[in-house]
């Protein structure tokens, strides 16, 4: 049987996606979709040549499509009938931040990043919306700030992304190549059981974010060999270094490698443990087995379940969301809202309903501070 991906948004993230998956044994059909048809048309066609020429015998599609015409979109998706679909499309790339003045940018890194989600939330809950009408059965690995996006949407609709992808699995990453070269055993033979969200990528345990790390190479847990707020915070390449912090676009290849494997974990049904953010909408990364039925978290006996999650949402704090209420709606800290609120932009709660409205706000702002 035919396995198909569909890649919705092929910008930086999502197109080298593209690339890895072009290249993948075990998905047959790659169809693509952004609003941009020229360049969408061309890095389809450059990833399909790279297959050939690495002989794979693959088929590629694209199709041009407004993820904001949800009708138009849920056809599309019935048409395409992908068994998975990785969603990178956002409002506004938080790069575009790096042009603010130097005294505004020394306040926006004491807020967290989830003042951004007016950029990040609306199109992938419309794009989940337009999944669900579409009436097939898929699974939707989502980028945008999938530790606070996935939940929100999860709550408004009660139903949303399978996985998310992120920078949870860098870490988790990092820490299993570490580990592999410290004890001399192959990648495959260290497992994690990691709880963590995006805070701690972003802030570092030494600032005291929460999180829960596990390590076990065959039967024996080695964790007490190792020190946990090292290997999160400081171990080699944990890539929180200046220059990729100026950079971003340097972890575009290894964070398509972390979305192609979460992708073909589920298309093969290898029911492979590994770690991954906002499972069936959960606050915060979790370790989980990888199927064709999705998502089901894989705890060790030192922690449950509501531990986890009241570990995450602690760590979401220190990413400026206080809570996330059961209709969705972001609840920031006193932290977050005061200083924003100095910065021109006085919002406490983020309700669906004023998504639209303060995207278009935050736009403006942005604007007014380029043109100091």
């Amino acid at each position: 049987m035919a396995r198909t991906v569909m890649v919705c948004g092929i910008g930086a993230a999502g197109g080298m996606t593209v690339e890895f998956l072009a290249r993948s044994e075990g998905v047959d059909r790659i169809v693509t979709s952004d609003i941009s048809e020229e360049i969408g048309i061309y890095k389809t066609n450059a990833a399909a040549i790279g297959s050939v020429a690495q002989g794979f015998s693959k088929k590629f599609e694209f199709h041009r499509n407004d993820v904001n015409d949800i009708d138009a979109t849920a056809r599309l998706v019935a048409e395409i009938k992908p068994e998975v679909i990785l969603f990178s499309v956002t409002n506004q790339p938080l790069r575009v931040l790096r042009g603010a003045p130097q005294d505004i940018r020394d306040k926006l890194d004491m807020v967290g990043i989830s003042v951004w989600l007016p950029w990040n939330l609306p199109l992938p809950a419309k794009f989940m919306q337009a999944v669900n009408k579409s009436g097939i059965q898929t699974h939707v690995v989502s980028i945008p700030l999938p530790d606070m996006v996935n939940p929100a949407i999860w709550k408004h609709f009660g139903y949303g992304a399978t996985v998310g992808a992120g920078n949870h699995q860098r870490i988790a990453h990092n820490i299993i190549k570490h580990v592999s070269t410290k004890e001399g055993v192959p990648v495959q033979d260290v497992v994690l059981y990691f709880v963590g969200s995006h805070a701690l990528a972003e802030h570092g345990s030494k600032e005291g974010v929460p999180f829960f790390l596990k390590i076990v190479v065959g039967d024996r847990d080695i964790t007490s060999k190792y020190d946990v707020n090292w290997l999160t915070e400081d171990c080699p390449v944990v890539m929180r270094t200046p220059i990729v912090r100026q950079k971003v676009e340097l972890l575009y290849p290894c964070m398509a490698a972390i979305f192609t494997r979460t992708i073909m974990a589920i298309v093969r049904d290898t029911n492979e443990l590994t770690c991954v953010p906002s499972p069936n909408g959960l606050v915060g990364g979790y370790p989980v087995r990888l199927s064709a039925k999705g998502a089901k978290v894989v705890l060790p006996k030192e922690l449950t379940l509501e531990q986890a999650v009241k570990m995450n949402e602690d760590a979401e704090k220190f990413d400026g969301i206080e809570k996330i209420k059961d209709d969705g709606t972001i609840v920031y800290t006193d932290k977050n809202y005061s200083i924003m609120k100095e910065l021109g932009y006085d919002c406490k709660e983020l309700p669906f309903d004023e998504l639209e409205a303060r995207s278009e706000e935050l736009m403006a702002l942005t604007k007014r501070w380029f043109a100091l």
